[in-house]
């Protein structure tokens, strides 16, 4: 349950002990491993979100309003989605689709292999993998298990750094120094992943939000030479500090799709199908 408009403390927590480390999906659903608490995850909200209950489906999102006119849209799936149908969802107008890989050090998604293949199969004719990122754990660890479970990536594939947690860490307890660490980490994992899968840096993209990149890595521009695949559910997406523009933006979670089993996380490109392929060719 998103939970705005509480304090940031979770059921049956001491108050004056600050925000403990509360369980929450993933904005678009659980798959796998639970998350750590952010602030302001419920778009809108300048106070803290917590979920009740067991990780095991999609927190609502409040009005995320109709899709944005322009470019290709998409779905992001995972296994919380189960069996994706690619050859429905490219007949239902798809100009993407982008799939989970991997979380952590070790954790690979279920049906990334099935999605991965699926994809291909259907001929959608871009492509894309992504890897949760956990900050308090090895960069360079996480990048080799990401490529590794990946594999090669072709002309119409890019890659993904999700990153909207920090899982070493309260979320009232950032100063500067580990705001700092956090843009270093993914420096860290993406120059990583680039040297060990011999990717460009247009095919190496970065997922965050504001709610996360700016109070989280102090609104660092040490990524800013990657494409910004943004989150955020409004009119328009506020942006993240460090970036001038968005590439991608994740604008809803309640996205419905032939072929794909309950709403989704979609997205819109900000150019024209035509631009999109020849970014990632």
């Amino acid at each position: 349950m998103c939970t705005t408009g509480h304090s940031c403390v979770a059921p049956g927590a001491n108050a004056s002990a600050g925000p403990p480390p509360s369980l929450v999906n993933k904005v678009g659903g659980c798959a796998g491993t639970c998350r750590k608490v952010v602030h302001g995850k419920c778009p809108g909200s300048t106070t803290c979100l917590w979920e009740e209950g067991p990780c095991s489906g999609p927190s609502p999102s409040p009005s995320p309003g109709p899709a944005p006119h322009g470019g290709p849209i998409g779905p992001d799936v995972s296994s919380y989605q189960s069996h994706v149908d690619w050859a429905e969802v490219k007949a239902a107008g798809a100009g993407f689709g982008i799939a989970k890989a991997t979380e952590g050090l070790s954790y690979t998604d279920a049906q990334f292999g099935a999605n991965w293949k699926g994809m291909r199969s259907a001929g959608i004719p871009v492509r894309g993998a992504y890897h949760f990122g956990h900050p308090g754990e090895s960069a360079s660890s996480q990048a080799a298990h990401f490529a590794s479970v990946v594999g090669g990536v072709g002309a119409g594939e890019f890659l993904v750094l999700d990153i909207e947690s920090a899982t070493a860490r309260l979320a009232a307890n950032w100063s500067a120094v580990e705001e700092d660490a956090v843009a270093t980490w993914c420096v860290d994992f993406v120059s990583a992943v680039m040297s060990k899968t011999g990717v460009r840096k247009e095919k190496m993209w970065v997922y965050t939000g504001a709610w996360f990149w700016n109070p989280h890595a102090g609104g660092s521009a040490a990524l800013a030479s990657h494409p910004l695949w943004v989150s955020g559910y409004a009119s328009s997406p506020p942006m993240p500090g460090g970036w001038g523009s968005w590439m991608m933006w994740q604008y809803t979670d309640a996205g419905s799709w032939r072929g794909v089993g309950g709403k989704c996380d979609t997205s819109r490109y900000r150019g024209t199908q035509a631009e999109l392929e020849a970014l990632v060719a």
